[in-house]
């Protein structure tokens, strides 16, 4: 069957978004930076990977985000916050 334009009007039904009374504003989500691998961590840090895994194990370094069964990842603003801490430390001022 086809439509002709005057049919295919008829059966357009227009999208409307939520009503300014129903508007919710979305939640505000904490900040993240980008996710990186173990390899990437490692680079950035200068330890070795078994360094930060016995770091993780004892919670002085972020935990790393578990995307699936294989693939774990970290979240730089934390990783570069775990620097920022150890530099302040180092310096007296924690």
């Amino acid at each position: 069957m086809n439509a002709t334009p005057r049919t295919q009007a008829a059966n357009v039904v227009p999208i409307t978004g939520p009503s300014p009374e129903n508007h919710q504003p979305a939640p505000e989500l904490p900040p993240f930076g980008k996710l990186i691998r173990i390899t990437e961590v490692s680079q950035i840090t200068t330890l070795s990977k078994s360094q930060i895994y016995k770091l993780v194990r004892s919670g002085k370094f972020p935990p790393p985000i578990k995307l699936s069964e294989n693939t774990s990842v970290w979240d730089s603003t934390a990783v570069y916050q775990f620097i920022d801490d150890r530099k302040k430390a180092a310096q007296g001022g924690e």
